[in-house]
């Protein structure tokens, strides 16, 4: 990963990291603060006060590195202390589950069938027969929450159909008013014409149903409670929202994780949201929470439409606040949660003008890097730490940022398409000259960029070593395709039809690979020339049969580390 020292931890991380030394702190400091003050015994009073200052600077300084390093210590034990519990609760929910869903299951099947044989002996007209489907709604629903339940155990598939959100939404406010007290909440509905979403119909009942009755409990009974459905292009939007008590703000980012709940102790397990984030996840879709205290909180389910690849990867320049949410939530995701940096250095003043890339999966956010162009900046985010001067010529140059790639997706295009769309871009708003950082030890990432064309200008050490690399246009560039473009150019094809680029972005794509095409035709043309003048001047003489080299654009793409 890309990284800049304002994003460098303090100390060593989980991911292999090495925290700095302790023998500067432990013996060189206070042994030279103790000769800083055994001097003072045969110096004058003057150098005695500097010799003092020094000695206490010494002993501050390294008092402070070693505060730090506590402080991580401490912080990385309650990350691990959390983990662990996390684990021993979805652990024991495992192990619980199978004897639930054997204990609950075997009388659900019983209701659910004395249900299914009343149904025939009611008549269509009758309140019994309404009744009656609603026993089998309600069992389905219980069978359904334990089978979620085995999710933290195991990986389980369900079936899915064409459904109708309206529809299931409809049958979840029923479903809710008659299962708990709505005292005098106002109901309203805002139903558009909408597509179509693949899910299993029971599932995405519960995920309705479960926000409903969060809702109607924030309000107390006394409020408004507004459901939506619309479709905005290939989404299709859901929306329940409520006046209740609202969320705190430092429980917002808390509400999806298992086991979590502000209720009494004994009124909820905390799964509900979690749950319903699974569910919604599962069919590439989004769930998102707006909430203000003492106003209210809105959740927008955003789903696909039936006829939309879920699984189909697109590249775009973030540019509304939920794509740079986005762009953020990864870099937090990776950056912070894998490699260690530090959570406040994320979405650094420096950032808010930077052209973010982003990769999704259907809905659902996969990948990101963030491109620092002098000509918009003035300086980029390196030259705090490092000196480039010598290598620059007066024109604009570019720094290529925080790379951040789920686990998942480490070995699929997204990678080498991120590197490809921030080379194509930068190249096209004529930039020569490229820069990026990286922790020294990433050794295979280092690889990788040098397979790209990056050549390594140094390094620094502020507070982990780092390795400063560079990519630039020579005087002679335009006559050698480079290794960057030599493997860009048989990615075209693939990378094209995933581009989500609009306007002058899509142009500055397309400049680059315009330019790439044109060289490589003269590049082609010269090769031929002298191949022709090279028979022309051995005329008798038997030449074998060339040996070309083809590049698959499906071979020989950079690793990107795991």
């Amino acid at each position: 990963m890309n990284a800049n020292s304002s994003t460098k931890p303090e100390a060593a991380r989980p991911d292999g990291f090495v925290f700095p030394p302790l023998w500067p702190h432990t013996v060189l400091a206070p042994g030279l603060a103790g000769a800083a003050v055994l001097a003072t015994l045969f110096t004058p009073p003057e150098i005695d006060v500097a010799l003092a200052l020094v000695a206490g600077a010494i002993c501050i300084g390294s008092a402070l590195m070693l505060a730090r390093r506590i402080r991580s210590r401490e912080r990385d034990l309650r990350e691990m202390d959390l983990r662990l519990l996390h684990s021993q609760k979805l652990a024991a929910i495992g192990e619980l589950s199978s004897g639930i869903a054997h204990e609950i299951n075997n009388p659900l099947g019983a209701i659910l069938g004395t249900a299914d044989l009343m149904l025939p002996e009611t008549p269509e007209d009758s309140r019994l027969r309404e009744y009656a489907q609603d026993i089998i709604r309600y069992a389905q629903n219980a069978a359904e929450v334990i089978r979620d339940l085995m999710v933290y155990s195991r990986k389980t598939k369900s079936q899915t159909d064409f459904v109708k959100p309206v529809t299931i939404l409809e049958n979840s406010l029923k479903l809710a008013m008659r299962g708990i007290d709505f005292g005098s909440v106002l109901v309203k509905k805002d139903y558009d014409q909408s597509s179509e979403v693949q899910a299993n119909s029971t599932e995405l009942q519960q995920v309705f149903l479960n926000l409903i009755v969060n809702a109607v409990q924030a309000m107390n009974g006394d409020g408004t409670l507004s459901l939506g459905v619309k479709q905005e292009e290939a989404d299709v939007i859901i929306t329940v929202q409520d006046t209740g008590l609202g969320i705190q703000k430092e429980n917002l980012d808390k509400v999806f994780n298992p086991f979590f709940t502000t209720k009494d102790p004994g009124a909820g397990t905390g799964l509900g949201l979690s749950i319903a984030h699974h569910i919604i996840s599962k069919l590439g879709g989004r769930i998102l929470i707006d909430s203000k205290e003492k106003k209210g909180t809105t959740f927008r389910i955003i789903l696909p439409a039936a006829n939309m690849e879920r699984n189909k990867i697109r590249f775009l320049h973030a540019k509304d606040p939920r794509q740079i949410e986005d762009s953020f939530y990864l870099q937090r995701k990776i950056l912070v949660g894998e490699k260690g940096y530090l959570e406040e250095t994320i979405r650094r003043s420096e950032d808010e003008n930077a052209f973010h890339v982003l990769a999704y999966k259907g809905m659902q956010p996969v990948g990101t890097t963030t491109l620092h162009l002098s000509a918009l900046e003035g300086k980029i985010p390196i030259q705090k730490n490092f000196d480039i001067s010598p290598y620059l010529d007066g024109k604009p140059y570019a720094e290529i940022d925080r790379l951040a790639i789920i686990r998942e997706e480490r070995g699929s295009i997204v990678p080498f398409s991120l590197m490809v769309l921030a080379y194509l871009y930068i190249r096209g708003r004529d930039v020569d000259t490229i820069f990026l950082d990286v922790f020294s030890d990433e050794t295979k990432l280092i690889r990788m960029y040098e397979k790209l064309g990056f050549r390594v200008i140094g390094s620094y050490n502020r507070p982990l070593p780092c390795t400063v690399m560079m990519l630039n246009h020579e005087s002679n560039y335009i006559d050698q395709v480079s290794r960057m473009e030599h493997f860009v150019q048989g990615f075209f094809s693939r990378l094209m039809p995933r581009l989500d680029f609009e306007g002058q972005d899509r142009e500055y794509v397309f400049k680059t690979i315009h330019e790439i095409n044109k060289k490589s035709e003269r590049i082609a043309e010269a090769a031929l020339l002298a191949e022709k003048n090279k028979k022309a001047n051995e005329p008798d003489e038997i030449v074998p049969p060339g040996i070309t080299e083809d590049v698959d654009s499906e071979k020989g793409l950079p690793e990107y580390p795991n």
